[in-house]
């Protein structure tokens, strides 16, 4: 699969014309945060997949290492060889133990929630 650069950044265009703010700081400026935002003692934000087992470019690594060319292809056949033999569907059974993690992480999160939910 082949993305026409051009295309793609006229396509983002568009979207920034039609959108809420505009591509510049000053647009932003008149943006306000909620109060409940401003209120909030704790906040977490965890974006975590299977795309973190191989731990190389970005959430788009699933994608990317399956065009030809792109640096997360190259890393993929250096790394775990070819596609036929170990697939993005292949990291699925190697998430085990960072699912342990995140259960300890997530018990982490909980205990803090309760003693702010106290405070």
């Amino acid at each position: 699969m082949y993305i026409d650069k051009k295309k793609y950044l006229e396509l983002i265009d568009d979207t920034i014309k039609k959108g809420r703010f505009k591509d510049n700081w000053d647009s932003l400026s008149y943006f306000r945060v909620p109060q409940w935002y401003k209120n909030v003692k704790l906040g977490i934000f965890i974006h975590w997949g299977v795309y973190s087992v191989p731990a190389f470019g970005s959430e788009w690594y699933p994608r990317n290492m399956y065009i030809q060319g792109s640096k997360e292809y190259e890393h993929h056949i250096k790394t775990y060889g070819e596609h036929k033999n170990f697939g993005y569907k292949d990291f699925i059974n190697t998430v085990s133990g960072l699912l342990l993690f995140w259960c300890n992480y997530c018990s982490i999160i909980d205990t803090i929630k309760e003693k702010n939910e106290r405070n």
